[in-house]
């Protein structure tokens, strides 16, 4: 109702649609009557008769839909949409718009459950795989959510999003040359698209090319200063450049926006951590980023760190080691923890056992300090 209310209020000149709205239908339907019936229409070739489906009114809410998608109007867009896959539930494309409208909206049940039915209408719909693709990608489903991504870009190979999103995910999954060719064909297609320069960024960062993926962020981030993915991907990089007070207003804008994103947590901890002035906040925030995900052995290392200094060092050593036990081949928690022993504890044969283990795992000792403690203790 509320859409059609809308719909009228675009079609009046002159009154007030809500006080004048039978007037208002009745002037329309003499200009021009909404169409919704069914005509035979015959091919003039085969002479194959066909049915024929109008429908003015959907035709109409779908156009106010789009138009009030890209106003921003998201609610309202719901609302039109909502009335036009109820009225038709077969409408593909007014499903998929509604279903991006869910996913920006945060609904994601709604927008898995709309990718879904656009699938039971059509197995092959690009549609329906780029939105499931979206949805586990949220949902931190990588394997799953390739799949999608990749059946919707076989579908329509001249579709970007799909591309862009296909990348993002085999980044995540540490396929790097893959995502290199995926980013390549979608800059064919629009090379300032910025979910492939999003994904490019992040592809720099994890080769250590922090000057042109900061570059590509800021580019993002000019567009939609917002950008959940870009201000953590940034933050990670003002990090790096030991420039915690910036790196902290790119995460805290990140947790605003998801409060359960847990590396974004971890790593605003991390950069209080670093500053040095706030230790409990940095405690709080570390604890924070381990309830949300206990399995990112990340998440501990930073902690046992966080601990360290408040001088608590028994958490600090169960941190260290939670988080090796979650990764038997994470190097930095051994080095931790054998300085823990080695300088605190006193407990020389443990720290030289977790000493050799962070040399077996490959971890850097550029000036050979830890090599030459081994020998020490040895």
């Amino acid at each position: 109702q509320e859409a059609g209310r809308e719909l009228m209020a675009r079609c009046t000149l002159v009154g007030d649609p809500a006080r004048d709205a039978e007037d208002v239908q009745a002037a329309m339907e003499q200009v021009a009557p909404v169409l919704n019936l069914d005509m035979d229409a015959q091919c003039p070739e085969c002479g194959q008769t066909q049915s024929v489906h109008f429908d003015v009114q959907s035709y109409l809410l779908a156009a106010l839909a789009s138009d009030q998608v890209r106003a921003g109007e998201m609610e309202a867009a719901e609302k039109a949409l909502t009335a036009v896959t109820t009225k038709r539930p077969d409408a593909e494309q007014a499903l998929y718009l509604l279903g991006t409208v869910k996913r920006a909206l945060g609904k994601l049940k709604e927008a898995e459950a709309i990718a879904k039915r656009l699938l039971e209408l059509d197995p092959e719909s690009a549609e329906g795989n780029e939105l499931l693709g979206f949805v586990f990608e949220k949902q931190r489903l990588w394997e799953d959510a390739l799949t999608h991504y990749l059946s919707a870009a076989r579908s329509r190979p001249e579709w970007i999003e799909p591309l862009a999103g296909a990348a993002f995910v085999q980044l995540q999954l540490g396929e790097l040359e893959y995502a290199e060719v995926m980013l390549e064909s979608a800059f064919e297609l629009d090379e300032d698209h910025l979910g492939a320069t999003l994904s490019m960024g992040i592809l720099q960062f994890l080769r250590k090319k922090n000057r042109d993926a900061k570059k590509l962020f800021e580019k993002v981030l000019k567009a939609h200063p917002d950008d959940l993915r870009a201000n953590r991907y940034l933050g990670f990089v003002l990090i790096d450049e030991t420039k915690h007070k910036e790196a902290i207003a790119c995460f805290e804008k990140v947790i605003e926006q998801d409060p359960s994103d847990a590396a974004a947590t971890r790593m605003l901890g991390r950069a209080k951590v670093e500053l040095g002035s706030k230790i409990e906040e940095a405690v709080e925030l570390l604890e924070r980023a381990v309830e949300l995900d206990a399995e990112d052995p990340w998440n501990h290392f930073e902690l046992g760190k966080a601990y360290e200094e408040q001088e608590e060092f028994e958490k600090a050593q169960e941190a260290y080691r939670k988080s090796i036990t979650l990764d038997a081949a994470f190097a930095w928690p051994h080095l931790y923890l054998a300085e823990l022993l080695d300088e605190v504890e006193r407990k020389l044969r443990d720290a030289l056992e977790h000493y050799q283990q962070f040399l077996e795992l490959g971890g850097p000792d550029p000036d050979g300090e830890v090599e030459g403690r081994v020998k020490q203790l040895t």
